[in-house]
């Protein structure tokens, strides 16, 4: 087996080993050869130690650190019988063309660059699960593929027993094709193609109108999430189409057009009439279960497409839902789906959930964004040590859980402070919280320790309230939400974050302090060491900087006109 490339993190040597060592003992007639060159980045050779030392039994490996000459590289993929490259993530993947012009079979990640001529028609792809990148380059949103190391070990002993002929037959495919689209003559004259099409350009770019679907005006995150995300769009290309509400929190806009219900048998025939109508040429899709039938929202997509309308459509939550005895699951609309411009999530998980789903090509992942620290240096009211919770209640949000966990704090002794913002939610449920945690207050003789505000509260008020906090507590219980959009507020309030370790809070975990559990008992014991430890705060201040810059709103709505703009324009050669 040869493995050539600078063995950076992203270049999956360390999986590459353990399935290596999996797969086969030193007995057994076979070798890895791994050619590279020493770099910072590159711990091939401690991480092979290391795995020696703790297996006696460990197969035979080459390392080759020294720079070699051309003809030398060409004897080496001579030499060998497979290239195996399980690689998270490829510009192009020269060393796999190379391998297969030398008629070597190819084992490498089924993503990345190297997909352009790696298929299973061509090599061996090796599964994978999207994992959050760790590289050198400090990006807090980034993927990469992670290899499946069970699935390397299977390709490689299944290309270890396979005959000459067996491997044959996807070689010579490899081959012919590197052959066809890879010569330097047919790179020259996509480059000369390339700067043809540009001269050819229209003058003026096409600008077509969005429709942007959501609510709005309401007490809903994702109607918050809407209004700051479409501020780079211009008015004038920009129209609202939201649901009919009974409450708005402010006067809707003159490009705001309510023609929608959010309810299961809602199939927005009103809201395609009107972009028929006004010609609009992208729809931007804020969908939510609550919404509509998966149905028919993915007959409404199909609709749009079936009138060559760019559309995007972007999903705050990607699990299944049991609701009232029916199964709502983003699987139902997979082939609508598929034919969209764009699918957006926020979360790793909800990339691999699509995934299993077939759908990959077009998924975004794509961050959620946050205002900026605002009311940092806000003068403090009180020298009581404050702990404060914000967003909707609801029972999943946990506030039963961090009053009894703020209770074991000894709060009288410490002369602490619980602040609870939490507003009701327009559904029964938050009543009934709002009832039990006033009971369990109450019963816990916290009556003059805690300050609890269920009214919705202006953005600015809120930031000036939690500006106070010397710790933001976000103690959610179990949820099926994948982001949450009040933690990102609370970011802003700029003041220490915790959150419990659930997985809707990994897209912000460069940013907050994880609490040791959702039990009051883990949630106390976490604050305790956030209430006493005020320099760490510091110590994450420079992550906490980088995380920010990435998900200005501003940059992100850009971005995605940017998006928008660019599939209305398309680069033709």
């Amino acid at each position: 087996f040869l493995h050539i490339s600078s063995c950076f993190p992203r270049k999956g040597v360390d999986v590459l080993l353990r399935a290596y060592s999996a797969a086969f003992r030193s007995t057994d007639n076979v070798s890895l050869v791994i050619k590279t060159f020493k770099n910072p980045h590159n711990q091939v050779a401690a991480d092979l130690q290391n795995l020696q030392n703790s297996d006696p039994d460990f197969p035979h490996v080459v390392l080759i650190e020294e720079d070699w000459s051309q003809e030398q590289m060409l004897a080496l993929y001579r030499a060998c019988h497979v290239f195996v490259a399980p690689s998270r993530g490829e510009g192009f993947g020269l060393p796999m063309a190379e391998a297969m012009l030398c008629d070597l079979p190819v084992i490498t990640t089924g993503w990345g660059g190297q997909t352009d001529f790696c298929n299973d028609a061509t090599a061996w792809c090796c599964d994978y699960q999207f994992a959050k990148a760790n590289t050198h380059l400090g990006l807090t949103h980034s993927v990469w593929a992670e290899p499946d190391q069970t699935h390397l070990q299977a390709l490689m002993t299944e290309l270890f027993h396979s005959s000459s002929a067996e491997k044959t037959v996807r070689t010579q495919v490899a081959k012919a094709l590197i052959l066809q689209r890879y010569r330097w003559d047919v790179s020259a004259e996509a480059i000369r193609a390339s700067v043809r099409a540009f001269d050819q350009r229209a003058i003026f770019r096409n600008e077509p109108k969005i429709a942007w679907l959501s609510t709005w005006n309401a007490r809903c995150g994702i109607a918050n999430y809407s209004q700051a995300l479409c501020q780079s769009i211009p008015d004038n290309r920009l129209t609202i189409l939201a649901n009919h509400i009974p409450e708005r929190t402010a006067l809707d806009q003159a490009n705001v057009v309510r023609c929608w219900n959010a309810q299961y048998d809602e199939n927005f025939e009103n809201a395609l009439d009107i972009i028929l109508e006004r010609r609009i040429g992208a729809v931007v899709i804020q969908y939510n279960f609550g919404f509509s039938a998966t149905q028919h929202m993915a007959n409404f997509i199909q609709k749009l497409k079936e009138n060559h309308i760019v559309v995007f459509v972007f999903f705050h939550a990607t699990t299944d839902v049991e609701f009232e005895g029916r199964t709502f699951s983003i699987a139902h609309m997979r082939d609508s789906l598929q034919a969209a411009d764009r699918v957006f999530v926020h979360s790793v998980d909800d990339l691999n959930r699509l995934k299993a789903w077939g759908l990959i090509d077009n998924v975004v992942y794509f961050p959620h964004g946050i205002a900026s620290i605002v009311h940092a240096n806000q003068s403090r009211v009180s020298n009581r040590k404050l702990i404060a919770s914000y967003g909707f209640l609801l029972p999943h949000k946990g506030i039963r859980q961090l009053i009894e966990a703020f209770s074991k704090l000894n709060p009288i002794a410490n002369d602490y402070h619980l602040l609870l913002l939490n507003a009701l939610y327009p559904i029964p449920a938050s009543e009934v919280e709002e009832t039990q945690c006033r009971i369990l207050i109450e019963q816990l003789g916290l009556e003059k320790q805690v300050t609890f505000i269920t009214d919705y509260l202006s953005d600015h008020e809120i930031g000036r309230m939690l500006s106070q906090a010397d710790v933001l507590v976000f103690p959610y219980q179990h949820t099926q939400e994948s982001s949450s959009a009040a933690v990102r507020v609370g970011l802003s309030a700029g003041c220490k974050v915790a959150v419990t370790p659930l997985s809707i809070f990994s897209d912000v975990e460069e940013a907050v302090y994880r609490l040791p559990g959702i039990t009051p008992d883990e949630i106390a014991r976490g604050l305790e060491v956030l209430l006493i430890d005020e320099d760490d705060h510091g110590g994450k201040r420079a992550e906490i900087e980088t995380w920010f810059a990435e998900r200005d709103w501003r940059r992100l709505s850009t971005r995605l006109l940017n998006m928008l703009d660019s599939i209305a324009n398309p680069w033709r050669i």
